[in-house]
């Protein structure tokens, strides 16, 4: 009877053990569920992190460039710069009288000057053509240059073309870049559109008046030969704190001073009339800007994963415990 009880007792022990057992396996695979399903949550809101810092890194990159673009140089629209507008052609100036004066050419936007010697020398004839530039587009021409000596002094024509841009005011601290296709007739010796006083040249206007122009060789940024007896002749104005209040303006000329007959460029072709301007403030060169802000993007980058990598050990060390 007792062997009996002993064997039912241990039956029940037995029982009761492999019920325990039974239950601890299944609590110990419902954590690991629980674990895994924590895990993927984790997984899925790292890498959704992942996605969302390197969107803002590229973001910011392109922001960043674009800004650049913007601080570094755009372009000012010159009304007719090429010449090939139709109704802007037309010729002023010329013809028998000795008279200075000054025209618009067509319906502009350019307009013709022109200054004679009175009762001495005719003006120069001033003429824009819709076809003809280089590269392309029309051009602007100044010929007829004459000179005389007058009791041992040489006395000159010239002309110039000129427009002011409106709406467009010089800013402060702003390096403006203009730049003509410039054709005489003939290869030009070193410094021969940088003259004092010379007569050809490109320069900027305030309002109308003259403000700085190529015959001051310390604005020359370059003088390159394109083609043939075409030269591209570029010039920067840097502005300073306070601006000059005008509107811009530009003005291609040839007006020499106190030149002989023989030393005068008679006739000169202008064509591709650009002009830039941009910002004189002190900034880093383009590449390092860029480089500095998609490294700020990435840095954000590295820092949000980190802080990822401890809140996951921090809740690890939680469960273990």
């Amino acid at each position: 009877m007792i062997q009996i009880k002993s064997v039912i007792r241990n039956a029940a022990q037995n029982s009761e053990c492999q019920q325990r057992m039974a239950n601890r396996k299944i609590q110990k695979q419902q954590a690991n569920r629980t674990n895994r399903t924590d895990i993927e949550k984790e997984h899925f809101m790292h890498m959704n992190r992942r996605r969302q810092l390197k969107t803002v890194a590229f973001q910011t990159g392109l922001i960043g460039l674009l800004s650049i673009s913007s601080v570094y140089g755009s372009a000012i629209a010159v009304p007719d710069g090429n010449f090939s507008q139709a109704s802007g052609t037309g010729t002023v100036g010329g013809g028998l009288i000795a008279q200075s004066g000054s025209q618009t050419i067509g319906t502009g936007p350019w307009t013709g000057s022109y200054d004679a010697v009175a009762g001495l020398l005719v003006p120069p004839s001033l003429t824009i053509a819709s076809i003809g530039g280089v590269p392309s587009g029309g051009y602007a021409r100044i010929s007829g240059l004459l000179g005389i000596s007058v009791l041992g002094s040489f006395l000159d024509n010239g002309g110039q073309f000129s427009q002011t841009i409106a709406g467009v005011n010089y800013q402060a601290n702003t390096t403006y870049t203009l730049s003509a296709n410039v054709d005489v007739g003939t290869l030009l010796g070193a410094g021969a559109l940088t003259l004092a006083n010379g007569g050809v040249g490109i320069g900027l206007l305030n309002g109308g008046t003259p403000l700085v122009d190529s015959r001051n060789a310390a604005l020359v940024l370059s003088v390159a030969l394109l083609s043939g007896t075409t030269y591209q002749l570029q010039m920067q104005y840097t502005t300073g704190a306070i601006a000059p209040v005008g509107n811009l303006g530009i003005r291609l000329f040839d007006s020499p001073s106190g030149l002989a007959q023989a030393n005068l460029l008679n006739s000169v072709t202008f064509s591709n009339v650009t002009l830039d301007a941009t910002s004189a403030a002190a900034t880093p060169e383009p590449s390092s800007s860029v480089l500095l802000l998609l490294g700020g993007g990435f840095c954000a980058f590295a820092k949000g994963m980190t802080k990822r990598r401890a809140q996951r050990s921090s809740k690890s060390a939680g469960k273990e415990s």
